[in-house]
């Protein structure tokens, strides 16, 4: 595959992802034919079942498209701290396509979910690697980063799973409020450095 045709693929996965997205938010995944997918993206049928052989690799490719930014997340961290807030603005930024995973990842098959519980895994993972090296450093204090590295990626889904009970209180899904939850869990693996 050239660097163009990489290219291209990549484009049209984007392209059905964000149009099965809008779907699902609007209809469910049960709700949503292979159909409308298709048109939402630009596609003829056979042209969609170029990139996917069923309606749950669309899930799968949804899951990539908002994952990805996490991805550039990373690199750009230059610290414990750093990383969380980045890892909780780019989940609370697209709220509404965390909802929408979260509520339809359950009508995925095993071999989907599976796929989508390896790659969160291996985020807890990145996490996890980023608080030991803190302590090797002697900055940081955990008995179990990868339990860390978990509870973290679970905050990167609070807020847009709670922001309906959480709004009334003041509390919302700002840039303020990931700064102050990544200063708390900083703060707490430090306290003891």
């Amino acid at each position: 595959m050239t660097s163009a045709d990489h290219d291209r693929a990549t484009r049209r996965e984007r392209e059905i992802a964000q149009g099965a997205l809008a779907l699902f938010l609007e209809r469910g995944f049960h709700g949503t034919s292979i159909r409308e997918i298709a048109a939402s993206a630009g596609l003829s049928m056979g042209g969609l079942y170029e990139y996917i052989s069923s309606k749950d690799d669309v899930l799968s490719m949804v899951y990539r498209s908002m994952t990805s930014p996490l991805e550039d997340v990373w690199d750009g961290a230059t610290d414990v701290e750093t990383l969380i807030f980045s890892v909780l603005t780019a989940s609370w930024e697209r709220s509404r396509d965390v909802q929408i995973l979260y509520r339809e990842t359950v009508h995925l098959d095993a071999a989907h979910r599976e796929e989508l519980a390896a790659t969160e895994r291996a985020y807890a993972r990145v996490i996890a690697e980023a608080i030991t090296a803190g302590v090797e450093r002697g900055e940081l204090v955990c008995d179990d980063p990868l339990l860390v590295g978990h509870l973290v990626m679970f905050l990167a889904a609070f807020m847009p799973l709670r922001s309906w009970i959480t709004r009334p209180d003041g509390i919302d899904a700002s840039e303020e409020t990931a700064r102050s939850v990544a200063a708390l869990v900083a703060n707490t693996l430090r306290s003891s450095a």
